[in-house]
C-alpha cells in the first residue's frame, strides 16, 4: 500500500495507525465504488447505510490508504480520487495536516480536516439540492404540545394499536421511547415494525392517520412554534462553521457549499407547504437572509407511526 506525501508535518507512526483504521474499514469492498455512480435505492435505511459506507470510503482516499491495484483495475476509483484530491487543494491548500472520521449523529459532521468541520452530501452541487442539511427530534421543536405528545393524546397511537390488536403502553412509557431507534425497547414497537412488513393493507391505514395526525399538528401549532427557542437549537448545532463537501455523480465531481448564520436565523413563519398526499407536512421559515427560506419537514426516521418522529430541515435559495 503506498503512501502519497497528503500530510503535512506529521509522523509516520500518526499515519500508519490511520492505515490501519482504514484498512478495518475497507473490508476488500473495492465493488463499493458503484456507491458512488448513483443515489442507490432501497428506503431510508439503506440510503443511511451507502452514505455511512460512501463516507468511510472518502476518508480512506484521504487517508491514502486505498490499494493502489483499485486504482488500476478500474478507473471509477481514480477519478474519484483525482476530484477529492483537487477540492482538498481548493478548500484546504495547505495540504491535509490532520484529518479525523466522525462518527454518531452527536457530531453533526462527518469529517474534521485541520480542525475545521466538513460535512459531505451525495448529490448536486449545493446543499439546496439536499433534502436535508440538518435532522432534530420532534420533541427539540414544540408549540404548545410536542408532536409525539399530540400523536398519543389524539388517539393515533390507540388507532394504531387497535389496528395491530395490540395493547398499547401508558403515555409515559411510549414518550421515554418514541425519539429513540431500537424498535426492541418494547415489544409494542417490535410488532408493529413486524406487521408492517408483513401486511401492506396494515401499512397503508397506519400511514393514513400519520399523514392526517402531522397536518392536523402542524395547522393548530403554526402559531405556536417558539422561534427563539429554535434559533437556539440552529446555533448549537453550529450549521454556520460547516464547510459541505457535495459529490455530483453526474460529472463526478466535487462541490462546496457553507450556510451562513444570518440563513440559520429564523425571523418568522411564512407558510406551510402539503406533501404528496395533499396534506400539511412542512413548516416554511423566513430567514435573515431574504433570499434563504428554511423548510421543517415533519416526518418519522423510523417507519411511519412507529419510531422517531423528526424534523428534516433543508434550505431553499430563490438564487443559487
Amino acid at each position: 500500500m503506498q503512501v502519497k506525501s497528503v500530510f503535512i508535518n506529521k509522523r509516520m507512526s500518526d499515519i500508519n495507525k490511520e492505515i490501519e483504521e482504514c484498512e478495518k474499514l475497507l473490508e476488500e469492498k473495492k465493488d463499493d465504488i458503484k456507491l458512488f455512480d448513483i443515489q442507490t435505492g432501497g428506503g431510508r435505511g439503506k440510503n443511511d447505510s451507502n452514505n455511512n459506507k460512501r463516507e468511510k470510503l472518502l476518508y480512506c482516499i484521504l487517508n491514502n490508504s486505498i490499494p493502489e491495484e483499485w486504482y488500476v483495475i478500474d478507473e471509477r476509483w481514480q477519478k474519484l480520487r483525482n476530484g477529492a484530491d483537487a477540492w482538498i487543494k481548493d478548500i484546504f491548500p495547505e495540504g491535509i495536516k490532520d484529518i479525523k472520521l466522525l462518527a454518531g449523529r452527536k457530531n453533526n459532521s462527518d469529517f474534521l480536516i485541520n480542525g475545521q468541520k466538513v460535512e459531505f452530501k451525495f448529490g448536486g452541487e449545493k446543499t439546496t439540492s439536499q433534502p436535508q442539511f440538518l435532522s432534530i427530534s420532534s420533541d427539540k421543536m414544540i408549540g404548545d404540545i410536542s408532536y409525539a405528545e399530540y400523536f398519543y393524546d389524539e388517539g393515533n397511537v390507540s388507532k394504531i394499536g387497535e389496528l395491530a390488536n395490540l395493547e398499547i403502553p401508558n403515555k409515559e412509557d411510549y414518550l421515554k421511547i418514541i425519539h429513540q431507534d431500537n424498535y426492541d425497547k418494547n415489544k409494542f414497537f417490535r410488532i408493529l415494525y413486524n406487521k408492517e412488513e408483513e401486511d401492506n393493507d396494515f401499512k397503508k391505514e397506519k400511514c393514513l392517520i400519520v399523514y392526517d395526525s402531522v397536518n392536523n399538528y402542524l395547522f393548530e401549532q403554526k402559531n405556536n412554534f417558539n422561534i427563539n427557542e429554535i434559533n437556539d437549537i440552529m446555533k448549537n448545532r453550529k450549521q454556520s462553521q460547516k464547510i459541505y463537501m457535495i459529490y455530483n455523480p453526474k460529472d463526478r465531481k466535487f462541490y462546496n457549499d457553507k450556510i451562513s448564520e444570518d440563513e440559520c436565523t429564523i425571523t418568522s413563519i411564512n407558510s406551510l407547504k402539503k406533501g404528496n398526499t395533499d396534506k400539511y407536512n412542512t413548516v416554511i421559515f423566513n430567514t435573515k437572509n431574504e433570499n434563504t427560506t428554511l423548510h421543517f419537514l415533519l416526518r418519522w426516521k423510523n417507519h411511519l407511526g412507529i419510531l422517531f418522529p423528526a424534523w428534516q430541515i433543508s434550505i431553499k435559495r430563490l438564487k443559487d
